[in-house]
């Protein structure tokens, strides 16, 4: 008996041994397993495959989260308005003193928030009151007790008198160097303000005293404070001391690095509290006061 999975002859009648409805019912179910063997093939929304719909909700959360994150990192915290900010190598608010990163040393014993404009004045200026002579290069000439502007610096030779018994800075230009115990000297008290938006370099021994065409230099042991670097609306007191000169004086020098000319002081001015001769008082103003 052949089987029922045989194909009859396209041609010819059925052998007589089959029976047509169990060959139907046969190859009915032939095709449901074949059916059941094929997998559907699924499709998402406009007949998009599934996968492809869910790649694409990915990209877009992803992209979503990257905004997100963009836009929290742009933000920054509102200050309060008790909040100050302070420099990392201030030591002390009000006579802050760091170390520049050469590792000279900085001064901003007065500094101001911004750089203050060449008319302005502060109570700890001794030329408060005074009119200021304004120079951006060149040769300029002052008295004692006059204020200048060079270039954006503001310079006051407040003293320039003889004493026999010159103030000692409270911190000398070279702490090693001997101070002379006796003779005749000439000493100056000057008040520097840096009003410019950058540091200044003030360095003591950028003075001269000239008598009679020949100029000479301080004395270590009784000038000072050491060179500094004065931050924006920072201020400083010198004492620049000099041995006397034998002959007549002609004035004192001020030729700053970062000033194309020099300052030309004249005159004579004991400092307030100090007799001419035997002064040994600091004068008003702090001039002692070396910014630390």
């Amino acid at each position: 008996m052949r089987a029922m999975d045989d194909r009859p002859s396209e041609q010819g009648s059925f052998p007589e041994e089959w029976d047509p409805e169990e060959y139907e019912r046969a190859r009915q179910e032939r095709l449901a397993r074949r059916q059941q063997r094929k997998r559907p093939r699924r499709t998402g929304p406009g007949g998009v495959p599934p996968i492809f719909v869910l790649a694409a909700v990915v990209v877009l959360l992803l992209i979503a989260l990257f905004a997100l994150f963009s836009s929290c990192g742009e933000e920054e915290p509102a200050s309060g308005p008790g909040e100050t900010s302070s420099s990392p190598d201030s030591t002390d608010p009000g006579t802050a003193e760091g170390t520049a990163p050469t590792g000279e040393e900085t001064t901003s014993a007065t500094a101001e928030s911004e750089a203050a404009e060449p008319g302005d004045t502060t109570a700890e200026s001794p030329d408060a009151t005074a009119e200021i002579t304004a120079a951006e290069s060149g040769d300029v000439a002052a008295g004692v007790g006059e204020p200048v502007m060079l270039g954006s610096v503001r310079v006051n030779v407040t003293s320039l008198s003889t004493t026999s018994r010159p103030t000692t800075p409270h911190r000398s230009v070279d702490e090693a160097a001997a101070v002379p115990s006796s003779g005749d000297f000439v000493q100056a008290f000057v008040y520097v303000q840096n009003r410019s938006a950058d540091a200044v370099r003030v360095e003591p021994f950028d003075f001269m005293l000239v008598a009679e065409g020949h100029g000479s230099k301080p004395v270590s042991g009784l000038t000072g404070p050491p060179a500094r670097t004065l931050l924006p609306g920072a201020s400083l007191d010198l004492i620049v001391t000099f041995a006397a000169p034998e002959g007549e004086i002609s004035g004192l020098v001020y030729s700053p690095r970062w000033f194309p000319g020099s300052l030309s002081v004249t005159g004579e001015l004991t400092p307030s509290g100090m007799s001419g001769g035997s002064g040994s008082a600091v004068p008003e103003g702090g001039a002692e006061a070396d910014g630390e």
